[in-house]
């Protein structure tokens, strides 16, 4: 791991924890334990890094989908695992970053609004579109109908506008939204496939 990755790795828990305004990059350097020139020499300024770190974190969100889906029996079970690791991404985030990503830097929600509307929306339809051919979805089903709004809902299923986080948390609203969704489109095959699947992560109930 380079000297870079490791930047990031340490920004990304940063941000995380305290959000993407709160510290200056001199801050940032001391807290991660590098001089403000090595810093600065990867990064030129906040902008830069958060780009870096937003581009980092959706490379390792695509990876993680691969070996979800390398390792599933079927495509049924590899789009619910791909949902649980989203929901555990979502867990991560908080009120404050999201804030900040749909403020000050439009250019991160810029970002992640393509990787949702394009990679993320065509990976959903072609799990859907051959796990109804597995039998596991309705046939009536229109796979990139669903994908579709699968992807408009989860870019509200976080704004604390719509679900204020005094009231649910990110978790709840997700896991709510995916049990409905699950469960409506899935064959009686599918459903005793949602009874019986643990994820490593499992975070969906289907009662």
């Amino acid at each position: 791991m380079d000297k870079e990755e490791l930047i990031i790795q340490g920004a990304i828990e940063i941000f995380q924890r305290d959000g993407i305004k709160t510290h200056t990059m001199d801050e940032i350097a001391k807290m991660l334990k590098v001089s403000k020139k090595t810093l600065y020499i990867y990064f030129r300024n906040r902008e830069m890094l958060v780009k870096r770190v937003t581009e980092y974190f959706l490379e390792q969100e695509k990876a993680a989908f691969q070996e979800i889906i390398k390792k599933a029996d079927n495509s049924f079970e590899a789009l619910r695992c791909v949902i649980n690791q989203r929901m555990k991404i979502v867990d991560q985030l908080n009120e404050k970053i999201y804030k900040e990503i749909t403020g000050k830097f439009k250019n991160v929600s810029a970002q992640t609004d393509a990787f949702e509307k394009g990679y993320v929306r065509t990976l959903y339809a072609d799990l859907l579109t051959k796990a109804q051919k597995e039998g596991f979805i309705l046939p009536e089903v229109k796979p990139d109908l669903i994908a579709r709004i699968m992807i408009s809902a989860k870019l509200e299923l976080i704004n604390p506008e719509i679900f204020p986080t005094s009231m649910y948390e990110f978790h709840e609203v997700s896991q709510t939204y995916y049990h409905a969704l699950l469960k409506g489109i899935s064959t009686l095959k599918g459903i005793e496939h949602l009874k019986n699947l643990e994820c490593s992560n499992a975070q969906i109930s289907v009662a």
